[in-house]
């Protein structure tokens, strides 16, 4: 669960409409620290062989969907694969989280 601004959004809500982008492979959601809403949501995207989009883009494509304001990300962070579990079955959404820190420059 994401605390944004006193609002609990939780990672699926935002990763189902994000996933039907056309250029989207995969996403995960995660969140990052912000000074002012407690939280911001980063959106961890594998784009398809061959496709690139940019953060602005995502934007766009959030507001045609109709997404709630509260629950569009803050940011957009993109990657070539998920750091995953030892069992190799699922993303280890903290390793995830620390990856995007880094990318982003943010501290806790």
């Amino acid at each position: 669960m994401i605390i944004r601004n006193a609002y609990n959004v939780h990672p699926s809500v935002v990763e189902a409409p994000l996933s039907k982008h056309p250029k989207v492979q995969d996403v995960r959601i995660v969140s990052v620290p912000d000074p002012a809403s407690v939280e911001e949501i980063c959106a961890c995207i594998i784009l398809k062989e061959g496709q690139s989009v940019d953060s602005e883009e995502m934007k766009t494509f959030c507001v045609d969907i109709g997404m709630v304001p509260i629950e569009m990300p803050g940011y957009f962070i993109f990657l070539d694969e998920f750091p995953v579990v030892a069992t190799l079955r699922k993303v280890d959404r903290k390793k995830l989280r620390l990856i995007a820190m880094e990318k982003l420059g943010l501290t806790e």
